[in-house]
């Protein structure tokens, strides 16, 4: 009798082995298969990110090659005033004498 029960308690101890094997080999499985899914995902995002970064890089070139022109269209027009005031002065003083 009391072999019997060390049997079917041996028997039960063999099949939770064997269940936690391959439970076990389950999620080993799921883990790594998460993790390429991870991987890949990362990579894509890096991707992404460096693309986005070039634009970007880009963008700002082309926006300072803006500001630089229009700074100096700026001197060039300040340059025009301060002409076209010295002209009006010079005609000024000319038609007030």
């Amino acid at each position: 009798m009391v072999n019997e029960v060390i049997h079917v308690h041996r028997q039960e101890l063999l099949a939770m082995r064997e269940e936690n094997k391959e439970l076990e080999d389950l999620l080993n499985n799921t883990i790594n298969e998460v993790k390429k899914n991870i991987g890949k995902q990362l990579m894509e995002v890096e991707d992404e990110l460096k693309t986005h970064a070039a634009h970007q890089k880009a963008e700002n070139s082309r926006l300072q090659q803006q500001i630089t022109q229009l700074k100096g269209e700026t001197v060039a027009l300040k340059f025009q005033m301060n002409g076209k005031a010295a002209m009006l002065v010079t005609i000024l003083t000319v038609l007030s004498q």
